[in-house]
């Protein structure tokens, strides 16, 4: 549009409504406004409509406004029938006062209406604003746009069938048909939403796009998909998918003895939708077909029912490509995601491989949320079709070697180069190297034993006097330090259930959960103390040093390997399987007892230092105190 006059006559009608209205309903009503105007604005559809029933004449005076313009959708559906039950699930309330609509109408019809090929971009700006406004509420149906920019470059999207599971008001399809338009392609779109407002308003938005050959179903598309050929499910060239993040309880025995063919891999969890989405996008691929589904990264390590279909995915060489994307991308969730990339056709080059791309800093920060401009989607794009290596970006992997791992497709567990924030600030850090060296390794496993903490109940409540514990919780450890004068009690009923949990002088301790891991050494202690549950403890075994095992794993390697071992969506976790697994430079028990006194000689140094750096800052502000006049107005406590 010239201007944004148009989009503000929207907006101040809008107002209009908050104190009226839920946010719900007068939206319902600007895309219905929207509609009428743009059937006015098109000479083509604007002769199928009685003059009368033109949005001018409809709003010219504000007596019976509401009821003529409920009058009309009725019309609009019959003239129009790719609008065919639309205005059943968005319609114009019934609370609604006929001045205040009349006040709304008025607002827009100040301005000069925008041409035709204009709409889509108000459509689009509305809806922007309507997710600026309601976060989370709008984040239901919306996606990122940038997100949806991305998926058709990936794909590479030409002449075919495009089709979207769970589309929203079908982002999606129009970028897909705009990028092949672009590039001088056609495509044909194809769709099924549940929600029935938003299924509407993707109509509205596809409607007033001129894309009226396009077929969006209104159904669930795990339960009950709708786009089929005979006894089939209608298959695609091309899918493109971002559906709702683990959905639970979505039909799992519902479908269970189902014949469209979708679960031959294996039926799904219940607790979550999301591989009931992808088996779904498998099953509706053409022999040839790729997909791009946005999915959470629990996907790529989950185990059970999805864990087993996740191997047979990647046996079958469907599986592509994994991207990490950044976090705090959506606006009703802050959780970084990944796109999962399906090809029924994989180039020869890449048969038997799966490409990983760490996209997770390629971001442009903004005030509420994170977005991908060009230059992210560029390199993204140009690292997923390159064949060239870029360790920082990319790395191919052979779908043997990810056998090897149970199957795990997380992303960190396949970079050996790596950024991460050492001890002394941010560096990066080369595994791969690490592992060529001629320095002697072992897993963990080999040079200590490992436990669990233990999950401890509430604090400071004690119903057996004659077991008293103390619990180490994450709060006790600080700067590499286990502050034991700080431990709670804990009520712990069966004192033998927690014998395996109870750490001894020279354990070494370790966060599980969180990004920040903490390392410290169990000092000399009185009385029993329980690991607690956010902690796993090390305890090494003859010939290996406590204090040079921690200073290895607080080291860039060993804080590299734990950050490509952690797993998690929400929040990283560091399983006791992969810690044992963790590799650990060997040096003799000399050498080791060596470094580990001099580290903590070095760490004591430093703590002893900045003690009495603070201690003479506190008496230099004291003296300043005392000349301004105030030192005796107050007293430290």
């Amino acid at each position: 549009m010239k201007n944004n006059n148009i989009l503000n006559a929207f907006l101040q009608g809008a107002d209009n409504f908050r104190n009226e209205l839920e946010s719900s309903e007068y939206i319902d009503l600007q895309f219905i406004a929207l509609t009428h105007m743009y059937i006015e604005s098109n000479k083509n559809l604007a002769k199928m409509i009685p003059n009368e029933q033109l949005w001018s004449h409809i709003t010219a005076s504000g007596y019976g406004l509401k009821k003529r313009l409920q009058g009309s959708l009725s019309l609009l559906e019959m003239k129009f029938p790719f609008l065919n039950n639309v205005f059943e699930n968005i319609r114009i309330s019934n609370e609604i006062n006929e001045a205040t609509l009349f006040q709304f109408t008025s607002t827009i019809n100040k301005f000069q209406k925008p041409s035709p090929d204009e709409f889509g971009n108000l459509f689009e700006e509305l809806i922007n604003k309507f997710v600026e406004q309601q976060g989370k509420i709008a984040g239901e149906f919306v996606s990122p746009s940038s997100i949806s920019k991305l998926l058709p470059q990936l794909l590479d999207v030409k002449s075919g069938d495009v089709y979207d599971g769970a589309p929203g008001i079908n982002q999606f399809l129009v970028e897909a048909k705009r990028y092949a338009e672009k590039n001088g392609s056609s495509v044909s779109l194809y769709g099924q939403e549940l929600n029935g407002k938003t299924w509407a308003i993707g109509k509205i938005h596809l409607f007033i796009l001129g894309l009226i050959d396009s077929q969006v179903a209104k159904g669930n598309t795990l339960l009950d998909p709708l786009l089929t050929e005979g006894h089939a499910l209608k298959t695609f060239d091309y899918i493109i998918m971002n559906p709702p993040f683990g959905l639970s309880k979505w039909g799992r025995d519902e479908v269970k003895n189902e014949m469209w063919g979708r679960f031959i891999y294996g039926l799904p969890s219940d607790a979550n939708a999301d591989m009931a989405f992808i088996s779904h996008t498998v099953a509706s691929l053409k022999e040839n077909g790729k997909a791009a589904i946005v999915v959470p990264h629990g996907i790529l390590f989950r185990g059970g029912a999805d864990g087993k279909i996740r191997k047979e995915l990647i046996q079958a060489d469907l599986i592509e490509s994994v991207i990490g994307l950044p976090a705090n991308l959506f606006i009703n969730t802050s959780i970084p995601v990944v796109v999962l990339v399906i090809n029924k056709n994989k180039p020869k080059e890449r048969k038997g491989n799966v490409l990983f791309i760490d996209a997770s800093k390629e971001f442009k920060s903004m005030r509420r949320q994170n977005i991908l401009d060009e230059k992210h989607i560029k390199r993204i794009v140009e690292a997923y079709r390159s064949e060239k290596e870029d360790t920082d970006i990319r790395t191919m992997v052979t779908v043997e070697e990810i056998m090897k791992t149970d199957a795990n497709l997380s992303i960190s567990k396949y970079f050996t180069v790596n950024e991460i924030e050492g001890k002394f600030g941010p560096v990066k850090v080369n595994l791969q190297t690490f592992e060529n060296s001629p320095v002697p390794k072992r897993p963990l496993y080999e040079v200590a034993e490992t436990f669990r903490g233990y999950n401890i109940p509430s604090v400071g409540k004690i119903e057996n006097p004659d077991g008293v514990f103390r619990a180490i919780q994450l709060v006790n450890v600080q700067d590499g330090i286990l502050i034991t004068n700080q431990l709670e009690k804990v009520n712990i009923k069966d004192a033998s259930k927690v014998k395996n949990y109870l750490v001894k002088e020279g354990d070494i301790i370790i966060s599980n959960r969180g990004a920040a891991i903490k390392v410290a050494v169990v000092p000399k202690v009185d009385g029993n103390i329980i690991l607690g549950h956010n902690f796993h403890g090390i305890r090494p075994k003859e010939g290996m040093n406590s204090l040079y095992i921690k200073a290895y794993l607080e080291s860039p390697i060993g804080q590299g390997y734990i950050q490509s071992l952690q797993q998690g969506t929400m929040v990283q976790v560091l399983g006791l399987k992969e810690l044992n697994n963790l590799l650990i430079p060997l040096q003799s028990f000399g050498i080791q007892d060596d470094i580990g006194k001099e580290i903590q000689k070095a760490e004591e140094a430093y703590q002893k230092a900045i003690k009495e750096a603070n201690e003479k800052r506190q008496d230099a502000y004291r003296d300043f105190y005392k000349i301004m006049g105030i030192r005796e107005s107050y007293q430290n406590i």
